[in-house]
């Protein structure tokens, strides 16, 4: 019994998978590399359609090979490649790789920012007149411009947000601990579709995908790379909503990524039982003036770099609050990231970086300021980059929201 065609799940129609492969295929081209071994789960997905736990052999040209050792029935079922063939160890794709290009000596890609070093030293092994060159770059540059079918996912990833924040104004309250305000926005972002799962491409980098974080918790030292800091539960928790509760006049941060389809959208927003202090106010408006001087930034043909230079010498010369993109060790020396299948995508907006922003690309942006003393202030968005500029995946209000609504 065909198990996998019983159950009807949103597939990649295959225009877009051929679209992807060529668009990916140019680069390997302008790579000279004849073909590339994919490893890494998240781009198997990208090119194929499904995700097994499996390899992908990538040519410059022609139709890509699929290589599924669980499971190869979801492969066939989720997947329109044309060559989907069962995997057992690596020796299956060397074989594989032997039939399509021979034994001559040359040149491939693998995918060495992630995959394991066994897996390295194995194919070495295996495939001897290989000489292995690091294939990363051509599809994170691939997988950084986004389909119209890819930004409508993004833009109904960052829907799920209304339902979280909705769900934060309305247990907001004195003494209600941070996890419990946690655990009202993440359910309700489960309702919304939301799959509980969110990914990196950094080995070792691990979020949960809602940290509600106030006072002083929220400049607690983190290794997590971002600004906000979390001091969880206990230290194997990572960076998750910690011990602290609420307290009238202390603001709350909910920095929230949702996930659509494997697509994300990361949007924060800072909230507050009551009046909170000026001096957070006025960090706050810090914030929303660094946002929008991002926003007016992100358009095709600006490098990266220049985005970030530009605002830094602003915010320097502004007099930037304290804590600004995180307090102490939690500083972090960029405005934004791009997003898509995973959290950390390209374009980074940070210095160092020269390559120009490309319509398609979809980047969130994260002007925040952590006060040990006072709290939180600031805010995220994630915007998609056309011909024109930058459109936020989500119409949401930008100040500090207090409740109950309409006490200040």
């Amino acid at each position: 019994m065909d198990i996998a065609a019983r159950v009807e799940l949103p597939l990649v129609p295959p225009a877009e998978l051929a679209a992807r492969l060529a668009r990916y295929q140019k680069k390997l081209v302008a790579a000279d590399l004849p073909f590339s071994l994919i490893t890494h789960p998240l781009d198997v997905l990208y090119l194929s359609g499904t995700m097994p736990d499996g390899w992908l052999i990538a040519p410059a040209e022609g139709a890509p090979t699929l290589l599924a050792r669980k499971s190869y029935a979801r492969a066939r079922r989720e997947s329109p490649l044309a060559d989907i063939r069962p995997f057992r160890s690596p020796r299956d794709a060397a074989d594989a790789i032997r039939e399509r290009f021979g034994e001559r000596p040359g040149r491939a890609g693998l995918d060495l920012d992630v995959a394991p070093a066994a897996i390295y030293l194995k194919l070495v092994q295996l495939l001897p007149q290989i000489a292995w060159q690091d294939a990363s770059l051509p599809i994170r540059q691939t997988r950084a411009v986004k389909s119209p079918w890819e930004i409508e996912r993004h833009v109904r990833a960052a829907q799920q947000h209304l339902a979280a924040f909705g769900a934060i104004r309305e247990r907001l309250a004195d003494g209600l601990p941070e996890s419990d305000l946690s655990a009202a926005a993440e359910a309700a972002m489960r309702r919304a579709g939301h799959p509980g799962l969110v990914r990196f491409r950094r080995a070792g980098m691990y979020l949960w995908f809602c940290v509600v974080s106030s006072g002083v918790g929220a400049a607690y030292p983190t290794s997590f790379d971002g600004p906000i800091g979390a001091s969880g539960l206990h230290p194997a928790s990572g960076v998750v909503s910690g011990v602290g509760r609420l307290a009238r006049g202390v603001p709350v941060m909910a920095d929230i990524l949702a996930n659509c389809e494997g697509y994300h959208a990361d949007i924060a927003r800072t909230f507050c039982v009551g009046r909170p202090p000026d001096a957070i106010r006025r960090a706050h408006d810090f914030c929303r003036e660094a946002l929008h001087r991002v926003e007016a930034l992100l358009r095709p043909g600006v490098a990266w770099g220049d985005v970030y230079r530009r605002v830094d010498e602003w915010a320097k010369a502004a007099g930037e609050p304290e804590g600004f993109m995180g307090y102490g060790d939690n500083r972090v020396k960029f405005f934004g990231h791009g997003i898509g299948l995973e959290v950390d995508e390209f374009p980074i907006l940070a210095a160092g970086f020269e390559q120009p922003l490309e319509a398609g690309m979809v980047v969130a942006v994260e002007p925040k300021a952590f006060s040990p003393e006072l709290g939180p202030a600031g805010l995220e968005m994630s915007y998609a980059i056309g011909e024109n500029g930058a459109r936020p995946l989500l119409d949401y209000p930008e100040e500090i929201l207090i409740s109950p609504p309409g006490r200040d």
